[in-house]
């Protein structure tokens, strides 16, 4: 591959962040690959234009929005300036159960000491965190359009929310609640067990790994969900039109499935189902997926 190539694939895979963002690790990295004396081995080790483009996206993820700074004599108009950088810390044994529910943004999960939140670029009004009374974390982005110049571009175009959400390692809660709505959710590797769990995905997308569940409701509207981890007792799942993937650690002698498909398709280990048609498993394991597929795609592979 050519550095052309490289830079050119690496722009396609930024094209989520700000365009200052692009640009400043655009030219950062056609600077090093100009510099580096072997064109080739430099590339191998930035990893392929994918990986380094995650990897750029993990860090802004972690950092504030850039701030630009104001001319002399020029006045500011409070409006043109509505998004903010919030952050939230909570110890691990504050946290009993975790409501998340995530509108557009680009989210990551990641392991930390505590329970946290940091938003970046959001509108504070839109945007809550707290640990009530019951003990549940609660985190909540419901982003929406500024009203105020609705029209002007110059709002727009910085407006692309993040938020960095930590997870205690080995942290184990009762219940698991996480809301996707156009979001793109992912996680690094986790360690979060839970014993009654719900995962819902609209539009977005959602990739998980190192979640143990144990009776989960599970469902894909139109997007897209990546499971990575185990999953005991019975689990509900249910697709749309999107695409649901389980990649679970286990034996697959210990589970039983029944499931109803329409014009979509499921996938068990090796054994597959397409077209419309229903199966109930004639012994329900203690170990159980009841799977409602429409014109959707399931996937589990266990092993």
């Amino acid at each position: 591959m050519t550095k052309k190539q490289y830079m050119k694939k690496l722009e396609i895979e930024l094209q989520a962040l700000p365009i200052e963002e692009q640009k400043e690790a655009l030219d950062y990295y056609s600077d090093f690959l100009d510099d580096a004396e072997d064109e080739e081995k430099a590339m191998e080790e930035l990893g392929t234009p994918e990986e380094l483009a995650q990897s750029i996206k993990d860090k802004i993820a972690c950092v504030p929005e850039k701030k630009t700074t104001q001319k002399k004599n020029e006045t500011k108009d409070e409006d043109d300036s509505p998004f903010s950088n919030i952050a939230f810390s909570f110890k691990k044994d504050e946290v009993k159960s975790i409501a998340i529910s995530l509108s557009a943004a680009e989210v990551v999960f990641i392991t930390g000491t505590d329970y946290a939140a940091e938003a970046h670029g959001v509108i504070p009004e839109d945007f809550h965190c707290e640990v009530n009374k019951e003990g549940t974390l609660i985190i909540e982005n419901n982003k929406r359009l500024p009203m105020f110049k609705f029209f002007s571009h110059s709002n727009s175009r910085n407006w692309h929310p993040r938020i960095l959400i930590s997870i205690p390692d080995n942290a184990v809660v009762d219940v698991m609640k996480l809301r996707v709505g156009a979001a793109a959710v992912r996680s690094k590797e986790l360690n979060l067990s839970c014993n009654r769990g719900i995962i819902d995905v609209g539009a977005g997308s959602l990739k998980l790994k190192g979640i143990h569940g144990n009776n989960m409701d599970i469902r894909c509207g139109m997007g897209e969900l990546k499971f990575d981890g185990s999953l005991t007792g019975t689990t509900n799942l249910d697709c749309g039109m999107g695409e649901l993937r389980l990649n679970l650690s286990g034996n697959p002698e210990d589970y039983s499935c029944s499931y109803k498909v329409g014009l979509g398709d499921i996938k068990l280990n090796d054994s597959k189902k397409s077209g419309i048609g229903q199966e109930f498993s004639s012994v329900k394991k203690q170990n159980h997926f009841s799977v409602n597929c429409g014109m959707g795609s399931v996937r589990i592979n266990i092993k």
